[in-house]
């Protein structure tokens, strides 16, 4: 963070100190290990999911999930409407 916050400013941070800290009990939910830190789109044939349960329980988790589902779901159906159409030219 000291780091971060050295680069974001272009200054030396080393004489900076803390105003204070906030703990928020709860704030995110529990994730007792082994979790997966995200799961796949694809749930079973012909069944996606998408939302930030399929990830990490954190603000982070959701920003990029709704993307996923859908790229499954269109790359699943280039995929079939490819294979209909080298049906149909070799019918």
């Amino acid at each position: 963070m000291r780091g971060a916050l050295a680069e974001a400013y272009g200054t030396d941070i080393g004489a900076w100190q803390p105003l204070t800290v906030r703990t928020v009990p709860d704030a995110l939910p529990a994730v007792p290990p082994p979790q997966p830190l995200s799961r796949t789109a694809r749930v079973g044939p012909r069944r996606h999911v998408c939302g930030d349960h399929r990830a990490t329980g954190s603000v982070q988790g959701g920003p990029g999930l709704g993307g996923p589902a859908p790229a499954t779901m269109m790359a699943l159906n280039r995929r079939l409407v490819g294979s209909r159409s080298r049906d149909m030219r070799n019918a």
